[in-house]
């Protein structure tokens, strides 16, 4: 994901930079699966101008139940009503019995909790990210992480179509916001 440049001992984010271009480059979509999500300023701005073009944005995330980090979520519980206001139709997953048999047990192992650890992105059914950042100032800035970008509208299709099932099994974040 990033890489030592030996020249200067230095990293190279060629991968969060790019993914970043294709968000910012968004015409139509975005679609974001993330298990951790604390956006910090500049993804927010990102966010936000990218709604501003037109651009529809759907994330879904782990709700406090279905996040084994809740450090992660009392970070992200303070960006719900800003991502909101940015734009972004925000989803949670849910942690509960009705949808665990199929999505998290496999016989003959049964999960004591329902959560995802999926980091995925879809840019206008053009461009897809899968990988293991977390879209979170660690994992950009101290972790190293891998991911792939692929250009691949047939790829990119049939993720978008699987992360629909994600956003069934969650529930739409709303708050009223007062302008």
């Amino acid at each position: 994901y990033d890489r030592l440049i030996p020249e200067t001992g230095e990293h190279s984010y060629d991968a969060v930079i790019r993914l970043t271009e294709l968000v910012e480059q968004a015409q139509r979509e975005v679609l974001i699966i993330n298990a951790y999500i604390i956006p910090g300023e500049r993804m927010m701005e990102i966010l936000r101008q990218a709604h501003e073009r037109g651009v529809r944005i759907r994330m879904v995330t782990n709700s406090l139940a279905s996040n084994d980090v809740p450090a992660v979520t009392a970070k992200y519980k303070k960006y719900r009503k800003p991502l909101l206001e940015a734009g972004v139709e925000l989803y949670e997953f849910r942690s509960d019995p009705e949808i665990q048999p199929g999505i998290v047990d496999t016989d003959p192992v049964e999960a004591k909790f329902a959560g995802f650890h999926t980091k995925a992105a879809v840019i206008d059914r053009e461009h897809v990210y899968i990988g293991s950042l977390n879209l979170d100032p660690r994992a950009i800035e101290i972790t190293t992480e891998n991911g792939l970008l692929v250009d691949s509208a047939a790829f990119c299709g049939a993720l978008a179509d699987l992360l629909a099932v994600r956003w069934m099994q969650s529930r739409r974040i709303h708050y009223e916001i007062k302008k």
